[in-house]
């Protein structure tokens, strides 16, 4: 007697670590202005211009720092399980961790958002809607990649029609 084994499908896993390149930049930034901000108590200043000119650069420095570091820690990593009617979800910030299971037939098929980067080029984004808030499943600038990926995961997984 032969028994019929039934394999399942092979789960897609997507990660979305872009958002590590910010946060390895703001903490390099962030290291270099606390020695600087300490080079510059321990010296008095820099000396090379006025004291209150060179005190409200330093702040400025510190204040774009930690506004865009609020940014950048902002976004989290991103990694997506999708299996046979189930996507699981886990997103990492530094301070933060969250896990969440969705029943796919219950979502919305992902869609691509496209924006504007700083040089003023197309920037897009594959966004899963589940939960009440938006995951960022892949992004970049090579838009027939995410097509490429939003076709799969629709061939693949049942999304609610």
């Amino acid at each position: 007697m032969t028994a019929i084994v039934s394999h399942p499908a092979q789960p897609i896993i997507i990660r979305n670590l872009t958002p590590l390149v910010g946060w390895i930049f703001m903490s390099i930034w962030m290291s270099g202005i606390a020695v600087f901000t300490w080079l510059f108590f321990r010296n008095g200043g820099f000396h090379q211009f006025d004291p209150w000119l060179e005190r409200g650069v330093m702040a400025l420095f510190w204040v774009f720092g930690v506004v865009c570091s609020g940014a950048m820690f902002g976004q989290p990593l991103t990694h997506v399980v999708f299996t046979t009617g189930t996507v699981h979800v886990r997103q990492r910030w530094p301070l933060k961790r969250q896990v969440e299971s969705f029943a796919i037939n219950r979502l919305p098929a992902p869609e691509i958002r496209q924006r504007k980067d700083s040089d003023g080029d197309a920037y897009y984004t594959l966004i899963l809607t589940a939960g009440g808030h938006d995951i960022v499943l892949k992004e970049g600038s090579d838009r027939p990649a995410l097509e490429l990926l939003r076709s799969r995961l629709i061939s693949e997984a049942r999304f609610q029609p």
